[in-house]
């Protein structure tokens, strides 16, 4: 059979196009299985634990960077490898307390920033955990009374209703000279926002400066807790011109924050996108509730749906409802903000120093 040079030509730039697409379906599907062998030998990697027996008449814990926490319980002599991502709980049962600590920064967070460490990938400042060697919970008598010690370390503060002493941080004068009580127009109010509001004054709520000041202390007193028990605290605000000041704030009280675009799935999502060990945040503060263009934080609600407490400061114009703890005050003006970064970090520093008070204590008790 004979072509003409057309028909040639024709039947040549179809097999072109026929073998560009074949190589780009098979350029794909090559892609997508090494892709998806690589990360499944990774997770593989990371959850594999290998069972070693050393005798060894002692407790150790190290950090190793790309595998995890290895430990060498003394009770069995059974020194085991692999990555452990232990969570902040305080156990009231355990048999065995140890007071862990460490920290390891592991990448950036995409597009959130975390001040101090991108992203938080590290054991627990203080955790009390009981450990257990092939299925078998082991108790040492040595252990009880450090363990009744730490707890009650950790619940004495909770008998007192302030125990850091907050209340003489700030006054209602203090409100009302850093425009706290300065709402949005009338217009743009939330109707959950009502009972928030003093009144209106040339069409401009005005908040009700002795419930700011309720709910202020509220919000601090759980704050100090939180910091008292090693918690991880967070500190969110898209607002750009206050984000040099949020991150300075967090970075002198030892703490994060989050001031850039909030990337979706960062609290809900986070042990797929980062790795199994990542540890969420046990509070975060958000110093504005809404965005750039006037919507409802994404945090807010991701916070929600992992149960994260939250501390957020509300103005007349933001919905309150997925707030834990709603502080009712202007988000706007600089001096406003100054004031509340300004209490949030003494709260956490004096919680800190107080924490290390009462060990110190401990340590001087103990050694009597």
């Amino acid at each position: 059979m004979r072509f003409t040079c057309s028909e040639y030509m024709y039947s040549t730039v179809y097999l072109k196009y026929v073998v560009i697409v074949l190589y780009f379906v098979f350029t794909c599907l090559f892609v997508s299985v090494t892709n998806f062998i690589k990360r499944s030998l990774f997770q593989l990697f990371k959850l594999f634990i290998v069972v070693k027996l050393t005798p060894v008449p002692s407790i150790k814990f190290l950090f190793v960077s790309n595998i995890g926490y290895c430990g060498i319980c003394s009770l069995c002599g059974v020194q085991c490898y692999g990555f452990i991502g232990l969570k902040h709980t305080i156990t009231h049962n355990a048999a065995l307390f140890l007071t862990l600590s460490g920290r390891s920064s592991k990448g950036n967070m995409a597009a959130g920033v975390l001040t101090g460490v991108r992203q938080v990938l590290r054991g627990p400042r203080l955790v009390s955990a009981v450990f257990s060697c092939h299925g078998q919970t082991f108790s040492s008598a040595a252990a009880a009374p450090d363990t009744a010690a730490t707890e009650k370390i950790l619940n004495f503060p909770l008998t007192q209703p302030d125990y850091f002493r907050l209340s003489e941080l700030f006054t209602l004068k203090d409100l009302f000279e850093a425009r706290v009580h300065l709402g949005h127009k009338k217009g743009c109010r939330h109707r959950l926002m009502e009972p928030y509001l003093f009144g209106s004054r040339l069409d401009t709520d005005i908040i009700d400066l002795e419930q700011t000041a309720e709910h202020l202390q509220r919000a601090l007193n759980f704050t100090a807790h939180v910091a008292y028990r090693g918690g991880i605290i967070l500190f969110v605000s898209r607002r750009r011109q206050f984000g040099h000041l949020i991150e300075t704030t967090a970075r002198e009280c030892g703490e994060y924050a989050h001031t850039r675009y909030w990337k979706g799935g960062l609290l809900t999502n986070a042990p797929i996108q980062y790795s199994p060990g990542v540890r969420l945040p046990d509070l975060v503060i958000f110093f504005s509730t809404l965005n750039n263009v006037f919507q409802q934080h994404v945090g807010i609600r991701d916070a929600a749906k992992m149960n994260i407490p939250t501390v957020g400061i509300v103005d007349s114009n933001c919905n309150p409802s997925l707030i834990t703890y709603p502080v009712p005050g202007n988000d706007d003006t600089p001096v406003a903000m100054e004031m509340y970064c300004r209490l949030f970090k003494m709260t956490i520093n004096r919680a800190k120093d107080k924490r290390r008070q009462m060990e110190l204590l401990k340590g001087i008790s103990a050694s009597v």
